[in-house]
């Protein structure tokens, strides 16, 4: 018998030999709280967001999360639209009247208060987050509250969108429309990212989704529930992404800056004597060599000062500096008469952008579909031949799109026959398709022309 084995055997004889009273104050260890504990108190602290809708009727469109530290209630800006007053479901079934106290449209994160009666929250975790690290993600999926889906983290600071001054966390815990908004935590139940985007072009789960890192994310909140403005530059550019072709076809490198397509009037961008064909190479103290640095040139610059646009024109650098952007508007508790609004704020969508190219005759065939559309979206194709909108039967184009009328704000259904003499009901929603960011309203946008 070795030392060591006849040490733990003696203790573990004088333990046993204790009397009863000594054993009784001895309190039992507590077992360590596991993931199902932490995924459990994120589902609790997670809240359905519901906006008005058609008839009168709400629809969930969204997901938020209370956060501990404030107290208000965490989403994205894109999911309350311009809305003031809403109505959140809390994971013990009781539906609450919300109000929007605070956005950030760049950042995509709005907070919103209602009374919580004390409901604890969640915190942001303050340790890197590694690739390859198992989260969950908790939201409220096609209007399923609090639904939660396990997956990894992929990739860190990805770029999804040109306008969007930082890095989103990629993990692969399924998202869907409604998931946007909801917190994405660790093993420990700390936030790490707030859901916000699937990729473009896509409405359903596909193994891809982006969230708004925590360090962005608390940085954001804290400002916004301090009621410090936000100030938005707007240059009023509209730049494109100098691809190697067109790098090749204007005689320049590729990544060699971004291309200047067009200056709005009267613009900041216009007042300093940018112009089209001017290649921006510099915003600030940010060296552009894509479009994603430009909003990171902006983000960075101090918004009350100058800023300094550096552009290549022919051959030669020119600096060009643009006016201090506008004073800010404060932005808690602001809370102006609520708008009449329909579908959540969102405006009606003019019938062109629905993506459907119909034939101009005696019938309503549909010759192709543009691809991100709401059209696409809801499966229709080139070569169905519109039949009946909702349940008014037509006989020719002209027909379907005089009841479709010149913009929408509802889904719609359309009765469409297929090459084969097949029939078939579809419903186009048109907030639906690649660009209408997805959750409802925030997918990945990445159009090779944007404007700043």
């Amino acid at each position: 018998m070795t030392r060591s084995f006849r040490r733990v055997a003696a203790i573990a004889l004088a333990t046993f030999l204790l009397p009863a009273q000594s054993l009784a104050g001895i309190a039992p260890m507590e077992p360590a709280c596991t993931d199902l504990c932490a995924v459990e108190a994120a589902r609790r602290a997670t809240v359905t967001i519901r906006i008005p809708g058609v008839d009168g009727e709400e629809e969930a469109v969204g997901a938020g999360f209370i956060h501990q530290a404030t107290g208000k209630i965490v989403t994205n800006a894109h999911v309350v639209g311009d809305l003031e007053t809403l109505h959140i479901g809390l994971a013990d079934g009781r539906i609450l009247t919300a109000h929007v106290t605070a956005r950030d449209a760049v950042a995509d994160i709005a907070l919103i208060e209602a009374d919580l009666d004390g409901l604890p929250g969640l915190v942001f975790s303050e340790t890197p987050v590694q690739v390859g690290e198992t989260v969950h993600a908790v939201g409220t999926p096609f209007g399923l509250g609090q639904t939660v889906t396990r997956g990894i983290v992929s990739a860190l600071d990805r770029a999804i969108d040109a306008t969007t001054p930082f890095g989103m966390i990629q993990h692969d815990a399924a998202l869907n429309p409604g998931s946007s908004g909801g917190p994405v935590i660790d093993a420990a139940g700390k936030v790490i990212g707030i859901n916000v985007a699937m990729p473009d072009g896509f409405r359903r789960d596909v193994g891809i989704a982006y969230a708004i890192p925590a360090d962005v994310a608390q940085r954001t909140i804290t400002r916004l529930a301090a009621g410090l403005a936000t100030a938005e530059r707007r240059i009023g550019v509209t730049l494109r992404a100098l691809t190697p072709r067109l790098a090749d076809a204007i005689g320049v490198d590729s990544g060699a800056g971004a291309l200047v397509e067009s200056v709005q009037a009267r613009s900041p961008a216009d007042t300093a004597g940018i112009i089209a064909s001017d290649i921006i190479v510099g915003v600030g103290t940010h060296k552009v060599t894509e479009l994603r640095d430009v909003a990171i040139g902006i983000a960075q610059a101090d918004t009350t000062a100058p800023l300094a646009i550096a552009v290549l024109r022919g051959k030669e650098t020119v600096t060009l500096q643009l006016p201090p952007a506008p004073a800010p508007v404060a932005t808690a508790d602001a809370r102006p008469k609520p708008k009449k609004t329909l579908l959540g704020g969102r405006a009606p969508v003019p019938v062109s952008e629905l993506g459907i190219v119909m034939a101009s005759g005696d019938k309503a065939e549909i010759i192709s579909i543009i691809k991100g559309t709401p059209a696409a979206a809801a499966g229709l194709a080139a070569g169905d031949i519109v039949l009946a909108v909702g349940r008014t039967q037509i006989a020719s184009a002209a027909e379907a799109k005089s009841l479709i009328g010149p913009a929408v704000a509802r889904p719609f259904a359309l009765l469409l026959a297929d090459a084969n003499g097949g029939t078939r009901y579809v419903v186009v929603d048109p907030y639906a398709g690649g660009l209408d960011g997805d959750g409802l309203g925030g997918n990945m946008r990445n159009p090779r022309s944007v404007s700043y």
